[in-house]
């Protein structure tokens, strides 16, 4: 998942950082998004880049998504 955290990483506002997990990317920021269309844009660019691998985004910390994890299907070799 290192070039899907670097994607991630390149999506996001630079106060986020982002950590690659077994089946995604946890992403954390201490002050999150707090307008509800910039992230409907960022999930919008999730869902288009990773179309099929996309399974979902699960809120650590849902107020401002703070804290969040993408889950992505690994590409089969």
């Amino acid at each position: 998942m290192i070039e899907e955290t670097d994607w991630m990483k390149n999506l996001l506002p630079q106060h986020y950082m982002c950590e690659p997990k077994e089946n995604g990317v946890c992403c954390y920021s201490p002050t999150g998004i707090d307008d509800d269309e910039h992230w409907l844009f960022i999930i919008k660019a999730i869902k288009h880049k990773f179309s099929k691998r996309f399974i979902e985004v699960f809120h650590q910390v849902c107020s401002d998504h703070i804290k969040f994890t993408v889950y992505i299907r690994k590409i089969k070799e």
